[in-house]
């Protein structure tokens, strides 16, 4: 008879030896794109699809960067491959059009496509202040984005890290541009109007020839037409009047007009976002802070200036995603979360249930990272190819992708209309669509002779995570258990637990 003692702790432990930073890149993708690993732990169908825009961090000759759309199952339904980086990816669903930014030598500028990924309109980022992290269409129509303008400055007045300021510290200025859909400038906010420089916060470095005082990362537009602004150095939101432009409220950092209740506040933030039961919601990094990066929603009240917590969710590990990340909150209550710049055996993305329960994961190549990540209900989703199957013997068959595409590229690599296969397995076309590729239904064959296939409906998805091994408290792999040993018990999806091991 074998008694456990168990614990489950949420750390993740670096076993030498061990396994468990193993990736297993269970999903095709075509040559150039970056490879990743999909995990599913939950069954729910939510008709919706993950959107990103992975790239490699700090590569520049990487052939990786892309923007990705894949299916529930992990699979990819449309792609497309870049020379540069690509950033926020996403779709406007009240607009029922994509948009993604891109930087060319400093010049800044964002793109948008229609429901066949062709290119319909661009803008560029005023006066060369290049700025990737927002793009906003607003109820009406209109574009927002964030720039930057350069200015000079004597900050000789004010102290930052222990150190005085310089006098002609060049300042990264944070600029909010709105233009109509003809390109007319409608409204711009100059932060250094409303906001001193001593709302940065002194853990972030202070650069006399580069300050970025309170580096902009997200707007969102409020139910009251106002603006909200993630000010990521200053670690604050702060809320703007759409009109004057004068700030109406701050949460967290230097001028903070609330008491957090139950909660020590945000740090380096990321994608402030409104849900429509009032609360707001942050990506907080947890840069320089104890605790590790996290999803956190908050209500306020505005009576007696109180931010009260009703929600977080942090990794089975502490994660610390030091830049990018976003989390968005979905009205099922299921959750997205781009884990921004971390490394494996880190997820790159994360979906959870409403109970704060991991439903999906995924796992890019290591160094590979995405700015944001999305899941969203994609209506006008072209229809996906379907191949077709024909057996030619017990040792071979025949896969057809529709006829009338200009290009066909398989996930065996081959570029034909149709390829001959003598292995079972999972077989995918991508067919020429708008600017990049439409991918087929994943078409699972299981057997030559009679060209069964399991079809993506009835596929079964990833089983819950299994036990992979058992390690002693310095990380060496355990063959044989003995009595009264404290162990880890690791499982392949990261969790880690204790166990103490009895048998008589």
């Amino acid at each position: 008879m074998r008694f456990y003692i168990k614990h489950t702790f949420l750390l993740f432990l670096l076993l030498p030896g061990a396994s468990l930073t193993a990736q297993n890149f269970n999903r095709p993708v075509p040559p150039g794109l970056s490879e990743y690993e999909f995990q599913r732990y939950d069954t729910t169908h939510l008709n919706a699809y993950y959107i990103c825009a992975p790239y490699m961090h700090n590569g520049t000759n990487d052939p990786s960067k892309s923007m990705m759309i894949m299916d529930q199952e992990g699979y990819l339904v449309w792609w497309t491959a870049s020379s540069r980086k690509i950033f926020d990816f996403k779709y406007h669903p009240n607009h029922n059009v994509y948009s993604f930014t891109r930087k060319n030598n400093g010049t800044v500028r964002h793109y948008l496509l229609n429901n066949n990924f062709q290119l319909i309109d661009s803008l560029e980022v005023p006066l060369g202040g290049g700025d990737i992290h927002e793009f906003m269409i607003f109820p009406n129509g209109n574009y927002c984005f964030i720039g930057l303008r350069d200015s000079i400055m004597d900050l000789s007045g004010y102290t930052f890290n222990g150190s005085p300021g310089s006098a002609t510290t060049n300042v990264a200025n944070m600029m909010v541009w709105e233009y109509d859909t003809n390109h007319n400038l409608v409204f711009q906010w100059n932060a250094l109007e409303h906001i001193p420089p001593d709302a940065h916060q002194d853990p972030y470095n202070y650069n006399p020839n580069n300050f970025d005082f309170i580096h902009a990362n997200a707007i969102e537009y409020d139910v009251d037409g106002n603006l909200l602004l993630s000010l990521r150095t200053a670690n604050a939101v702060y809320k703007i009047d759409h009109v004057t432009g004068d700030v109406l409220w701050r949460l967290g950092g230097q001028y903070n007009e609330f008491t957090f209740v139950n909660d020590s506040g945000f740090f380096a933030q990321h994608d402030v976002r409104r849900l429509p039961n009032g609360n707001i919601t942050v990506f907080d990094n947890q840069h320089f802070a104890p605790g590790g990066s996290r999803t956190v929603e908050y209500t306020l009240d505005h009576v007696n200036h109180t931010a009260t917590k009703v929600n977080e969710f942090d990794y089975y590990w502490p994660i610390n995603a030091y830049s990018l990340g976003s989390y968005r909150k979905m009205n099922n209550g299921y959750g997205i979360i781009g884990w921004g710049n971390v490394r494996r055996p880190t997820p790159s993305i994360s979906l959870i249930d409403s109970l704060n329960n991991v439903a999906a994961d995924i796992f890019f190549e290591d160094t590979v990272v995405t700015y944001r990540a999305f899941l969203q209900s994609l209506p006008g989703l072209p229809a996906q190819p379907q191949i077709t199957c024909i057996s030619n013997d017990s040792t071979s068959a025949t896969l057809s992708a529709p006829t009338g595409y200009n290009y066909y590229l398989w996930s065996n690599g081959a570029t034909t209309p149709s390829i001959t296969v003598a292995d079972t397995g999972t077989y995918v076309v991508w067919v020429n669509h708008g600017m990049g590729m439409l991918g087929s239904t994943p078409f699972h064959l299981t057997n030559l002779q009679q060209c069964t296939a399991v079809g993506i409906s009835t596929h079964t998805p990833n089983a819950a995570p299994t036990v992979i091994g058992y390690y002693d408290l310095l990380g060496r792999t355990v063959h044989q258990r003995r009595p009264g040993v404290l162990y880890l018990k690791v499982y392949s999806n990261g969790m880690v637990e204790k166990e103490v091991y009895w048998e008589r």
